[in-house]
């Protein structure tokens, strides 16, 4: 579990005790026994409380190994091919929680690019169209909005009364309280057929939001770094999971 970041600062910390402890007793020579076992007792003190945060951290990491061993994948039970259009079913909150430990819904989601706007962008480079629910606030009589590139014109949003997908795909946060205190969270999408509510594929995934050292950034939900199901042959962002399963007519760039 160590990394040469945690290494070299375990190292400098230990050489900045020891130059202390050496001028203090240069400084005071006859305060050399109680100056002696002063500096003992706190260099055990952090000693302890570094193998204390090591050892959570181990644990926290095998529990995150463990959920990827056995409930992460995908399975994929039918492909479609020529695609012009998804619908997103389920919304997301447009709020910036990715520093949130327990606020964030499906943080694993969130990692792999799934977000309030987000991938409509990158849908559209293949899809004709991408709708989702209405704005808030928008009529009734319209629940749906529809998403399409106009080419030089840009990116058209309209509000519209009915769906023209044929296929959507949903998500679930799959977090207990327990894996959050770990900072790990888990995430289920599923891919259906609207017609049918045939369930066409599914990918489950985990997301350790600690880097390997225990450290954590601001926004540590958007840590990409330890994240599975991911290798080779998996596709790693969302839309790229969607993309192989509702292929789209439209062909790549």
């Amino acid at each position: 579990m160590s990394d040469p970041a945690s290494y070299v600062a375990g190292w400098a910390t230990l050489a900045i005790y020891v130059l202390a402890w050496v001028i203090s007793i240069i400084r005071w020579p006859r305060r050399a026994v109680r100056i002696t076992v002063g500096f003992g007792i706190a260099v055990g003190l952090v000693a302890s409380a570094e193998l204390w945060l090591r050892s959570r951290l181990k644990r926290d990491w095998q529990s995150f190994e463990e959920l990827c061993r056995t409930r992460a994948g995908d399975k994929v039970f039918r492909t479609v091919d020529g695609v012009q259009g998804i619908f997103r079913m389920r919304a997301r909150s447009a709020a910036d929680a990715a520093g949130d430990q327990f606020g964030l819904e499906d943080p694993y989601g969130f990692a792999i690019g799934d977000r309030a706007d987000a991938p409509n962008g990158e849908l559209l480079e293949r899809y004709r169209f991408v709708e989702t629910l209405r704005a808030f606030g928008a009529p009734q009589s319209s629940p749906y909005k529809r998403h399409e590139l106009l080419g030089e014109l840009g990116r058209s949003e309209r509000l519209v009364e009915k769906l023209e997908s044929a296929y959507g795909y949903t998500w679930e946060d799959l977090s207990t309280r327990e894996m959050r205190e770990k900072y790990i969270a888990g995430g289920r999408f599923t891919i259906r057929d609207l017609g049918s509510n045939e369930v066409l594929a599914e990918r489950t995934g985990f997301v350790f939001a600690r880097h390997r050292s225990g450290g954590r950034d601001r926004r540590f939900w958007t840590n990409i770094d330890n994240l599975c199901p991911a290798g080779a042959g998996t596709p790693f962002w969302i839309h790229d999971f969607v993309f192989s399963v509702l292929r789209p007519a439209r062909p790549a760039n």
